[in-house]
């Protein structure tokens, strides 16, 4: 039996580190034909218009924070860990606060910043920050309606759910609880026009005092979904034909299962009827809402493709990367 061994290990024999790109996409949105793109962990946001010219914007924030980026028709709300940060073509950004965000949606050219306590905050370019009477809990899915923020909240420890409205003025209701079933109720989110809760299997329509009408069953259980500007959509495994067939596919398609794992849907807003799918690697996908039908995803890349697409077409990639390189 060998009771120790003797290790050589030259260290210069080693390949060198494969370099950073400029960019590595953490989050994106659209608004007035401008794609705001943020980084996963670096203090900087790229700013591309219509020609595909871009500009790269500094934050003064932290290295290794990961940020959400929300697009308004005159700049861009950037929240992270380390605050809030509005950022806008020809001045300079500014933090706004340095109070954590968790989550956040953009109405008009405010901000709703939820920030996981019991007290959420709007923001505004031309006023100071307004506090919202809202809910503590894990924020699962918030979305803009009419310029109404909706948000699904879920107070730790308890199997129930909260809706809360948020006005343009900072009027903020919060509804009565909905109750949740265990390994049912999973990841509820909120999608469509009228605007539908789904969570699990089962959808409702969100009705004016924020209660929830039971409308359908989905097929199958999405893992995640949700509404940016008018587009709504779903993330669900790979249907296999089997238990639950196809669905959202309209049908039999060919699956390369060594590439994607999940299947990002675009549903018609009023009927939830799927529109067309695109293979995506993550189930955490990021998802803007581009011009004249365009779709913007982020799952390790930033990836285009239109909402008449055919069914399972690879989207097209965007080399921020390279772009971001451009600029150097």
């Amino acid at each position: 039996m060998e009771t120790s061994v003797v290790v050589d290990l030259d260290l210069d024999d080693v390949p060198a580190l494969p370099v950073r790109p400029e960019l590595v996409p953490g989050d994106v949105s659209a608004a007035g034909g401008v794609l705001w793109v943020v980084d996963s962990a670096l203090p900087v946001v790229l700013r591309i218009d219509a020609d595909d010219r871009a500009t790269r914007v500094m934050l003064p924030g932290a290295i290794g924070t990961p940020r959400r980026v929300y697009a308004t028709p005159s700049g861009c709300w950037v929240t992270g860990q380390d605050g809030t940060f509005w950022v806008t073509e020809g001045a300079d950004p500014v933090r706004v606060d340095d109070q954590p965000v968790v989550a956040g949606a953009a109405a008009g050219g405010s901000l709703v910043a939820c920030t996981g306590t019991a007290v959420w905050r709007q923001y505004s370019p031309s006023r100071e920050p307004v506090d919202l009477a809202a809910v503590a809990g894990h924020v699962s899915s918030i979305v803009v309606v009419d310029d109404y923020v909706y948000a699904a909240v879920l107070p730790r420890g308890r199997s129930e759910l909260h809706l809360v409205r948020v006005s343009s003025s900072g009027e903020c209701t919060v509804g009565s609880a909905i109750p949740l079933v265990r390994n049912r109720h999973r990841k509820p989110f909120l999608m469509g026009d009228a605007l539908r809760l789904v969570h699990g299997a089962d959808v409702g329509v969100v009705e004016s005092d924020l209660s929830v009408r039971r409308e359908r069953i989905f097929a199958r259980h999405p893992v995640g979904g949700g509404r940016t500007d008018e587009l709504s959509w779903t993330v669900t495994p790979t249907p296999n034909g089997t238990s639950a067939g196809w669905w959202p596919l309209p049908g039999p398609v060919v699956v390369d299962r060594t590439r994607a794992s999940w299947v990002l849907t675009v549903h018609d807003s009023a009927s939830l009827e799927p529109v067309t799918s695109v293979p995506v690697s993550t189930h955490t996908a990021r998802v803007a809402a581009g011009a004249d039908g365009e779709v913007f995803v982020i799952d390790g890349a930033v990836r285009r493709f239109r909402t008449d697409s055919p069914v399972m077409a690879d989207p097209e990639v965007i080399d921020v990367a390279g772009i971001a390189a451009r600029l150097v």
